[in-house]
């Protein structure tokens, strides 16, 4: 179709386009995805999204990014073994029981006493609570 094709997302983009000149040429950065909505142009918001996102498509049209992506939440977690001595030491202070027994917490528990960077690392690092229970050699809490 019509979005597919990456000539008529680059057409329906130029009016958007914020381009500066220098001794090395033109430079255009494309559109947040907030100033197109704002602007009306839900259907080309989905057209990018389609052919893989903004990011994808400013490099495909060479074009820069307003913020080229947010930085990474809790770096440092993405680390297995940092990960793995965190929750441990958050178990030991919230949950020995579940320690001692080999239970991951539930994933509403380490929301809701505040362990943000547990939850956010458990899902989005580390595959989800059955995938660190098998890594840890625990079962899942079913209780």
């Amino acid at each position: 179709g019509f979005w597919h094709v990456k000539e008529n997302i680059q057409r329906a983009l130029d009016p958007y386009l914020d381009c500066t000149e220098d001794e090395n040429g033109v430079e255009c950065t494309i559109p947040t995805k907030s100033s197109l909505i704002e602007k009306g142009r839900q259907d080309l918001v989905g057209a990018i999204d389609r052919l893989g996102g903004f990011k994808t498509v400013a490099r495909d049209l060479n074009l820069k990014m307003r913020n080229p992506g947010r930085k990474a939440l809790y770096p440092d977690l993405q680390d297995w073994d940092a990960y793995k001595q965190k929750l441990e030491l958050w178990m030991l202070a919230n949950d020995e029981r579940a320690l001692a027994e080999g239970r991951m917490p539930k994933m509403a528990r380490l929301f809701s006493e505040g362990a943000l960077d547990l939850y956010f690392a458990t899902k989005k690092y580390h595959g989800g609570c059955k995938k660190v229970a098998e890594k840890m050699g625990w079962r899942r809490r079913r209780s």
